[in-house]
């Protein structure tokens, strides 16, 4: 059993903040259908803000935070091109 079934005390707390396994997905077909979404390649996006540039909740109306500010900004990479 996954471990929040199994120490409900532990772990029920987060269980509760986190999203439904489809939620990511309907923000990628939401990115996908982005005429927009060029702009974002080559960048490491997350999908809790993503969502609320999309309008997107998640299966019971929540929409999940964004952990930016516990685990900090994503990675940028250099707009270097080696050719």
């Amino acid at each position: 059993a996954p471990r929040f079934l199994a120490e409900p005390e532990k772990y029920g707390a987060a269980f509760k903040k986190a999203e439904s396994p489809e939620f990511p997905g309907h923000v990628i077909a939401a990115l996908y259908r982005d005429p927009e979404r060029q702009s974002l390649s080559g960048s490491v996006q997350v999908i809790a803000e993503l969502a609320k540039r999309y309008g997107i909740t998640d299966q019971d109306g929540r929409h999940p935070p964004s952990y930016r500010k516990a685990l900090g900004d994503p990675p940028v990479f250099s707009k270097a091109v080696v050719g």
